[in-house]
């Protein structure tokens, strides 16, 4: 954490070392050129010249991107730190109570990890077994086609399920580690 914040200071310190130090470049390059032929724009009752202009815009606009992606890119730290925290707890329960997990509670640990429509999905796979059509999700309550699509390629990105081509339509199976801790009687 403490890099980034480095790097990203760095990166704003050095791109304004070098617009101060291009600045006298650019004023040399408006005095050789003719009054009439110096490129110049009207900002806020200023004339500024066109080449530094651009430049503060490109500065702006990198250093606006570099900030944003600081912001989210901490949140997303944050959420990761909350899950594993959830993670580790159940753990610690488990081991310091030194029973074996029961059904419930592994299902609830995975299922607490997954979006509303992801839930609705694995648990619709649950209930049939570990496999169903695409199409079956699309008409279940609060889905359509497009939700459907776009939860099972999420939980494909995840590995929490597997699909197969089947005609028109695809065969949704849930994968081999989920089906054990999900599935077992």
């Amino acid at each position: 954490m403490k890099i980034k914040i480095s790097f990203i200071v760095s990166i704003i310190v050095l791109s304004l070392a070098i617009f101060f130090l291009l600045l006298p470049i650019f004023k040399t390059l408006e005095v050789l050129l003719p009054k009439e032929h110096r490129p110049i724009v009207y900002v806020y009752g200023k004339y500024i010249p066109l080449p530094i202009f651009w430049l503060t815009s490109l500065l702006l606009f990198l250093g606006t991107i570099f900030l944003s992606y600081w912001f989210v890119s901490v949140r997303l730290e944050r959420k990761i730190e909350k899950m594993v925290k959830v993670i580790e707890k159940s753990l610690e329960v488990k081991i310091r109570d030194k029973k074996e997990s029961s059904f419930n509670s592994d299902k609830d640990l995975i299922l607490k990890f997954l979006n509303y429509g992801e839930r609705k999905v694995v648990e619709k796979l649950i209930e049939k077994g570990g496999v169903a059509f695409q199409a079956e999700f699309s008409r279940m309550e609060g889905m359509n086609k497009l939700k459907a699509h776009r939860t099972v390629q999420e939980l494909l990105k995840k590995g929490l399920i597997r699909k197969e081509k089947v005609g028109k339509t695809f065969k949704i199976y849930l994968s081999d580690d989920v089906k054990e801790l999900l599935l077992k009687e």
